[in-house]
């Protein structure tokens, strides 16, 4: 038999999921430059259309963000294996 919290997590998973399943559409004013980069992102995460190449742009910024948020660092190591933190400067604790 399940507890009520694992019942309470597995609702919420489901309502999230619904969620992120329903479109919408959303008109936006984008430079040029804007739109170089939702291209290139586009191409180096093979996605479908430049939509969801946004989409996982706006997802990794919540991540980071929230992170960043909760006090975390982000860190990147760089081919010789030292570590660079990254800074985003729009993002506050």
């Amino acid at each position: 038999m399940r507890n009520s919290e694992a019942v309470e997590n597995e609702t919420e998973n489901k309502k999230n999921i619904e969620r992120s399943r329903s479109l919408k559409k959303v008109t936006m004013q984008l430079t040029d430059r804007d739109i170089e980069n939702t291209e290139h992102l586009r191409n180096m995460t093979h996605s479908r259309s430049n939509a969801a190449a946004v989409s996982t742009a706006l997802s990794l910024a919540t991540l980071l963000g929230e992170s960043i948020q909760k006090g975390g660092k982000i860190l990147i190591e760089d081919r010789d294996g030292k570590l660079r933190e990254v800074v985003l400067p729009d993002i506050s604790i």
